[in-house]
């Protein structure tokens, strides 16, 4: 099974590729989040723009306490995943998140890939549009494949999920992170777990 430590890399080299292609105790999920929330695309950047204060600041401790609050656990991930789902599998997906990386600076900068890049964009997508994946929509234009995959087979239909894009200014290509949703009080991050579910 991959540790949360490894999945976290696989986050950075597949979900932060270029286009064209305990909170405070280190558990993830539970708890309060970090900072005040909210939903929607204007939400989801501002929360990455609070990442990458915290990095660039050298709050470890504040960057890495958002970061762990994006990461659901089991019974989260029953609010996203259809009922069908063995709960086996969820317990496969939420055990990827629970191993820290060696330091408090690598998971509080897991969101600022550096390099000049600091425009945020976020893009939304219904379940139904990932489906679907027509041309020209957001969900054909920014989501992976997987992300389709998923749509298809275990995620419920009435979901939405985001794909986060951070680039240099004025570029249009970049790092993307994977698969972001608001559970209702808070931002959780899947990240490609369309890896767990290719058998």
């Amino acid at each position: 099974m991959k540790t949360w430590s490894a999945f976290v890399v696989s986050v950075v080299l597949v979900a932060g590729c270029d286009k064209g292609d305990k909170n405070k105790g280190g558990e993830s999920g539970g708890g309060a989040p970090a900072i005040a929330q909210k939903d929607g695309s204007d939400g989801l950047k501002d929360l990455f723009a609070a990442t990458h204060a915290a990095c660039t600041g050298k709050d470890f401790a504040k960057g890495k306490a958002i970061v762990m609050g994006m990461l659901p656990t089991t019974a989260q991930l029953k609010k996203v995943f259809k009922d069908d789902v063995p709960a086996a599998k969820l317990d496969e997906v939420a055990a990827q998140y629970k191993e820290l990386p060696p330091s408090d600076e690598k998971v509080a900068c897991i969101f600022y890939p550096g390099q000049g890049r600091t425009e945020i964009s976020v893009h939304k997508s219904s379940v139904a549009d990932l489906v679907a994946y027509k041309e020209g929509t957001p969900a054909f234009e920014e989501f992976p494949g997987g992300a389709k995959k998923l749509a298809e087979t275990v995620l419920r239909p009435e979901g939405t999920f985001y794909e986060v894009e951070v680039t240099e200014p004025g570029k249009d290509m970049g790092t993307k992170f994977h698969m972001f949703y608001w559970d209702g009080s808070q931002w959780k991050m899947l990240g490609p777990v369309w890896r767990n579910f290719r058998d």
